[in-house]
């Protein structure tokens, strides 16, 4: 399916989510590729967010019935993480992330880049994010990436993909370290207050921001052509580990 197909099928999924969930319901948020131009038909996943007043078994299972339906729907893997508006909220606040809602998450969704294909009318994305806190969160998450990838340079680390623990070889391999690679840059740019959505915005600012970064452009571009290049992987590693060391000795 092309994107605008895949969309449709969303559509398909909120719709049902609605009907199966009720007033237990309270958002659904699109994040991940679907949202841009770097959304790869036959590799990405369509990955939504769920904020609920409760979470039980029994909502468990019904969002294990929407998973596989949304598959039918998009043709895509699909990923429904649920979380309660309570985690929603103390994010807001500061007193944890929740894994999606840090300060660069929260900012995503506040500003639409991440959008709400539903809420209802007491969920509220009027709230500002503290810049210390955007800074820092950016600054982790760049970390957790970079550190992914070093996983995967090693070559022989297990690392849970669609939750199996496996050593990534191929396809795989090439969609963990791509987009490994293209998060550290986001959440480098991202601690210069710099904010980007989708590869080419990304590319720009950080021609712009970190200079020479032609090989990391080159392994980017072969995810499209679906062709894994080891030595080309190596070298945008060196490029971008390089840019990532000079973020945080100037943090």
């Amino acid at each position: 399916m092309n994107q605008n197909n895949v969309r449709e099928g969303i559509e398909n999924i909120v719709k049902e989510s609605l009907e199966e969930i009720d007033d237990n319901l309270k958002a659904i948020i699109l994040v991940g590729s679907v949202n841009n131009e770097d959304f790869v038909d036959g590799i990405s996943d369509v990955d939504l967010l769920y904020v609920l007043r409760n979470i039980d078994a029994g909502l468990l299972e019904t969002m294990r019935s929407l998973r596989e339906h949304g598959r039918r729907y998009t043709g895509c893997k699909i990923d429904i993480k649920p979380f309660t508006i309570d985690e929603f909220n103390a994010a807001i606040r500061g007193v944890s992330s929740f894994e999606f809602f840090t300060g660069w998450g929260l900012e995503m969704i506040r500003s639409g880049r991440q959008p709400c294909l539903y809420r209802s009318s007491d969920f509220s994305i009027d709230y500002e994010v503290d810049e210390k806190r955007f800074k820092q969160d950016a600054l982790e998450r760049a970390h957790y990436y970079i550190t992914k990838l070093r996983k995967v340079i090693s070559a022989d680390n297990l690392l849970l993909i669609r939750g199996e623990q496996k050593v990534p070889a191929g396809d795989e391999l090439l969609k963990v370290a791509t987009s490994s690679i293209k998060n550290v840059l986001r959440f480098c740019l991202a601690y210069r207050m710099i904010i980007t959505d989708d590869s080419t915005s990304i590319m720009i600012q950080s021609r712009k921001y970190f200079g020479d970064v032609h090989d990391i452009a080159a392994f980017l571009d072969i995810r499209n052509k679906k062709h894994f290049d080891k030595e080309i992987m190596f070298r945008a590693y060196n490029s971008i580990e390089l840019i990532y060391q000079e973020v945080v000795q100037n943090a």
